[in-house]
C-alpha cells in the first residue's frame, strides 16, 4: 500500500486540500465499481440502496490517530488491505462507487454543534426525486443527515 503525505494548511483551507484529495481518489478509483451500472435504472433509489449496502460490507467507522488525518484510496477497502476508515475515508469509497454506478455526486462538509468543519459525508441525485439525496456511513439509516448543522459546503466530486 503507497502511503503520500502531504503538509495541510489549518482551518477551511485545509478541509478543501482534503476533499480534493478525496475527489481526486474517489474519480481514480470509480472504474471497480462499473458493475453497479447494471442495477436499476439511471441513478435510482435501488441502485443506490444496492451500493449503499455494499459499501456498507466493506468499511467499519474509527477515528484518525490523533493529530493524523488520513485519507484511504478506495481499492485499499476493494481488496481487503483496510477495513475502518473515518468520515473522510468512507465517503470517499461511497463516492467512488456511486460515480462508477454512473451517479453525480458530491461531498457535504459540515459544521455540526461548532463552528469548525468536522464531518464529511456524500450527497447522490436522485433521478427518481429529482433531488439530492444525503448518504452518511456514519449514521445507521441511508437518506439522513446529523441535526443542528451550523454551517455546510458542497464540493462536486463529478
Amino acid at each position: 500500500m503507497k502511503v503520500v503525505v502531504q503538509k495541510l494548511e489549518g482551518g477551511d483551507r485545509g478541509v478543501l486540500q482534503t476533499l480534493e484529495k478525496m475527489r481526486e481518489l474517489a474519480l481514480r478509483d470509480s472504474y471497480l465499481f462499473k458493475r453497479f451500472r447494471k442495477v436499476g435504472c439511471c441513478c435510482g433509489l435501488e441502485r443506490i440502496r444496492k451500493v449503499w449496502e455494499y459499501v456498507r460490507g466493506l468499511v467499519s467507522y474509527r477515528r484518525d490517530p490523533v493529530g493524523k488525518e488520513l485519507v484511504v484510496a478506495p481499492v485499499w477497502f476493494v481488496k481487503g488491505k483496510v477495513k475502518w476508515g473515518d468520515c473522510d475515508d468512507m465517503s470517499t469509497l461511497l463516492a467512488s462507487s456511486l460515480v462508477g454506478a454512473g451517479c453525480k455526486v458530491r461531498f457535504v462538509v459540515i459544521a455540526w454543534r461548532r463552528w469548525e468543519y468536522t464531518h464529511v459525508y456524500v450527497e447522490v441525485f436522485v433521478n427518481d426525486i429529482g433531488g439530492w439525496l444525503p448518504l452518511d456511513l456514519t449514521l445507521e439509516e441511508w437518506g439522513q443527515e446529523k441535526k443542528e448543522i451550523i454551517r455546510r459546503l458542497e464540493y462536486g466530486v463529478n
